[in-house]
């Protein structure tokens, strides 16, 4: 495992990262008490959507970033016959990442790098795709995309799953960032509450009722608020896949 920064990289307002109210948060950063990964399964049909968007590449190389316990990840590296670098400031997820790449006979196709998204430090034009799940709305999309784009080679693709939110201005902006939108699409507007946050809440609710700690009851607390706020219909929970290529000047 690669370490590239210290786990705990501000964002632009100085506090951490993982401070933002946001539903791609806990893909990122799972609960200490429920663990996350089989609601988050739920979402692969719109990672392999996006996928399919993509021209076929003979063994790429493809960065993760912010891949969490890598759900994604070993999928990326098992549909692209490539080798993918799943980064991420949690070394706990990326453990899980190794353990369960190894599982699925993908160890020498996956690595991990401990690192944030802000001021990557690996080399230029390394990636033939970058893949990004849930860093997009706490990085800022226009600092994103102007941040990455040195990290693609020629013709490399950028693979952002975002919140929908102004998604015209993000639609526009793309050009003037130097890539060339090849598509995008809306999930569903309900898939966060009803694909993630009611199975997840049904947990929840067995683990405390289950083990009766302080711990599964803020768990429980902090999933029903989040699961109300998505009912509410928040624009934080819609969300949208977007596949650029970097073009040339």
């Amino acid at each position: 495992m690669t370490k590239i920064h210290g786990p705990n990289q501000p964002n632009e307002t100085g506090t951490n990262i993982y401070c933002a109210k946001s539903p791609f948060l806990g893909l990122m950063n799972p609960a200490p008490t429920i663990d996350r990964d089989p609601f988050r399964v739920n979402f692969l049909k719109y990672t392999r959507r996006a996928w399919e968007m993509l021209p076929s590449l003979d063994h790429p190389d493809i960065l993760d970033i912010a891949c969490g316990s890598g759900i994604p990840t070993i999928e990326l590296a098992r549909w692209s016959g490539g080798t993918v670098t799943g980064m991420d400031l949690d070394m706990e997820a990326l453990e899980r990442l190794s353990e369960r790449a190894a599982m699925e006979g993908l160890k020498g196709r996956i690595r991990t790098v401990v690192g944030s998204f802000y001021g990557i430090e690996l080399p230029s034009q390394s990636f033939d795709i970058i893949w990004a799940e849930g860093a997009v709305n706490i990085m800022g999309f226009e600092r994103a995309l102007r941040e990455w784009r040195r990290l693609l080679r020629p013709g490399g693709f950028l693979v952002l799953h975002d919140e929908a939110a102004d998604l015209p201005s993000k639609l526009a902006h793309i050009p003037e960032a130097g890539y060339e939108l090849i598509g995008h699409f809306r999930l569903p507007d309900d898939a966060w509450l009803t694909e993630y946050y009611l199975p997840l809440l049904q947990e929840a609710e067995r683990t405390f009722e289950a083990s009766g700690t302080h711990a599964a009851k803020y768990e429980l607390d902090r999933i029903r608020e989040e699961a109300e706020h998505c009912r509410l219909g928040s624009q934080e929970f819609r969300s949208v896949f977007m596949v650029m290529r970097r073009a040339e000047q």
